[in-house]
């Protein structure tokens, strides 16, 4: 009931929502200036390219502002063109670039007017303001208005704090169920740098930074190897995050960073999430051209996927090590880190890596589990919290495959159900947001054209539903935007929203007309392409250079790679005779098993792709078993020669 409150709270009514004023734009070709809504105090996406510089301002904006508090008002303007800010007829600031003036206003409505008469061949604007008030929730453009009628400042921004208190308390609840935080915080304390000591002793965790560290040296260096020949903007893929179909558009992310993660249907938020972050600590820079944002926010993506990349290599190194000793920790991260496939998505601006990381991640901290109570509880639940707000591909059947994983590990049903139920809470808070606000029992709307696609069906989204209610278009400027800013269709606008339920109808409709005979062999053409080379994706300027691409290529994909896994999986049933340790085997197979086959039912065309969810754990399995090879070997020719020598 907390959660739907919380998501009921976040919905605002028409009411709670300012009349925007409106703007005066002269557009190219056109001597009368248009007038349209402007929802934020900055030029809107591909103004410069039609902005008519002989139209007299290029923008203008005059409503009414609700000065909240009286005091010392600081304004400040960042524009390419000469920048206008005028209260009750008095200019504050006339200027470009980036211009700052105070003011000292008596609290009430004024009259207010804000102008850009563009000078360069690529104006913006953007105005904004900082009050002398401890607290500042609501920015300037919340503060200027149509009317003085529809003035409600001080209302909203009391609405704004409650949902942000609310929100808070709510996700508070969940950390501190999920990460146990209370507990670690009195453990850690007192103790950090023992703790430090204590944890580096471990051999394997030495190998496994170690590893990491080098992984990331490797992986810099490669990036200055191949830095003469990358694609303009110093990219080695031509995708920017911007061209990813499931993103939001970095210029919502700039302009309203919390309410285009809460009003984005098309993925799970934490990816959306980091790209916010990177926006937000560009300050004033990202507020120029959109374009040039995009590749800033892109070259700190790299460094972020890098340390994703190191990140991997470590978690390998010490699960190798524990497995085989710290040769089979070394072996393991120079292959992870050398994989044609690790690099390609290490350099590939979406999450794939971050997901292949989290199975990785989740896989690991399962194999800890066992009747004895090790295992860390709290690292479990962020594992699947942190896979499931990366990527779609888990949702909320993936608990009844945890449960069951816990329990043939040998975990009590007890702890099970206490690891189970908070990770519940959190996928419940965000798929009840999820439902309310768009109608959407899954973390993305993609889900129905991924159906589609894996049955090898094409759903156009025109059958004749009835869409559940939808937030209006002006509450998010994500959700009405229909380019980003490279011009790239943005899915999450509400046409794409509504779209989803008629092809969800379209796949329903198909799925009834196929037999299983034709189901299964369409599958079956799904799952030759997921045996792809998963670094065949798509052209890439690092990974096409690679000498030893095509080895890693040949045995990491097609019957190759499935003759590898079904040798390592005999050979491990075969070594384990006793049925609890085979139960605790299958145990680690079950998530691997539902990724992999998620994968294959509800995808075709990316299918190489998403096999990299897996191929780490998979390396994994392969070369634990090759590891153990050797060491039977040696055990069974010793007791060869004990029996002759009897």
């Amino acid at each position: 009931m907390l959660a739907l409150a919380a998501v009921q709270v976040w919905r605002s009514s028409p009411a709670d929502r300012p009349a925007a004023p409106t703007a005066r734009f002269g557009l190219a070709g056109n001597q009368t200036a248009g007038a349209a809504t402007l929802h934020s105090l900055r030029t809107p996406a591909r103004f410069a390219e039609s902005a008519d510089r002989t139209a007299g301002a290029d923008v203008e904006v005059s409503g009414f502002l609700t000065v909240p508090e009286t005091g010392t008002y600081d304004f400040e303007t960042n524009c390419a063109g000469v920048c206008t800010v005028s209260v009750e007829e008095r200019v504050l600031i006339s200027g470009d670039g980036f211009t700052r003036a105070s003011a000292s206003l008596p609290a009430g409505i004024r009259p207010v007017r804000f102008s850009l008469q563009a000078t360069s061949r690529r104006p913006y604007a953007r105005f904004d303001w900082n009050r002398p008030a401890f607290f500042e929730v609501a920015t300037l453009g919340d503060a200027v208005t149509s009317a003085p009628a529809s003035a409600d400042f001080r209302g909203r921004e009391r609405r704004t704090l409650l949902r942000a208190a609310v929100h808070a308390l709510l996700t508070a609840a969940a950390l501190l169920l999920v990460f146990d935080l209370s507990g670690a915080a009195r453990m850690a304390m007192p103790t950090l740098p023992g703790a430090a000591r204590r944890w580096l002793a471990d051999p394997a965790h030495r190998v496994g930074v170690v590893a990491g560290g080098l992984a990331l040296a490797f992986l810099s260096a490669l990036h200055v190897w191949i830095a003469p020949r990358a694609l303009p903007g110093g990219y080695l893929h031509a995708w920017t995050s911007e061209f990813m179909m499931q993103t939001v558009s970095v210029a919502d992310l700039r302009d309203e960073p919390l309410r285009s993660l809460v009003f984005n249907h098309i993925q799970p938020p934490l990816f959306d999430a980091l790209r916010a972050l990177l926006v937000m600590a560009m300050g004033d820079r990202a507020a120029g051209d959109p374009i040039a944002l995009v590749t800033a926010v892109d070259r700190r993506l790299y460094a972020c996927w890098a340390v994703a990349y190191a990140m991997g290599a470590a978690l390998i190194a010490t699960w190798m090590a524990r497995l085989g000793g710290v040769r089979a920790g070394v072996l393991g991260s120079v292959l992870y880190a050398l994989h044609p496939a690790t690099l390609f998505y290490a350099t590939y601006l979406d999450s794939t890596l971050v997901s292949a990381l989290g199975v990785l991640w989740v896989t690991y901290e399962l194999w800890k589990f066992g009747p004895d109570g090790q295992g860390s509880t709290g690292r479990l639940r962020a594992s699947v919290v942190m896979l499931f707000l990366t990527r779609s591909i888990v949702q909320w059947p993936f608990l009844a495959v945890l449960v069951t994983a816990l329990l043939l590990r040998g975990c009590t049903a007890r702890r099970t159900m206490r690891i189970v139920a908070a990770i519940a809470l959190v996928m419940t808070l965000f798929l009840a947001k999820q439902y309310l606000l768009f109608g959407l029992t899954i973390t993305s709307s993609f889900g129905p054209d991924s159906f589609c696609k894996g049955l090898w069906e094409y759903c156009p989204g025109t059958a004749a539903v009835d869409p559940p209610p939808l937030p209006a278009p002006r509450t998010a400027s994500a959700l009405r935007r229909v380019a980003k800013v490279n011009d790239e269709y943005n899915y999450n606008q509400l046409a794409f929203l509504r779209r989803s339920f008629a092809q969800m109808d379209e796949y329903e409709a198909r799925l009834a007309r196929l037999g299983p005979a034709e189901i299964a062999r369409r599958l079956s053409r799904n799952l030759s392409k997921w045996l792809l080379p998963s670094s065949r994706h798509s052209p890439h300027v690092l990974v096409d250079a690679l000498p030893w691409r095509g080895v890693f290529d040949r045995v990491m994909s097609g019957w190759a790679l499935a003759a590898l896994i079904l040798a390592s999986a005999i050979w491990w049933a075969c070594a384990r005779a006793e049925r609890a340790a085979m139960r605790r085997g299958i145990a680690l197979a079950l998530p691997i098993a539902y990724v992999a086959a998620v994968s294959v039912a509800f995808e075709r065309n990316e299918n190489m792709r998403y096999k990299f969810f897996v191929e780490p754990v998979l390396m994994v399995l392969i070369l634990s078993q090759a590891a153990a090879v050797p060491r039977a070997l040696r055990l069974r020719g010793v007791s060869a020669d004990r029996a002759s020598s009897a």
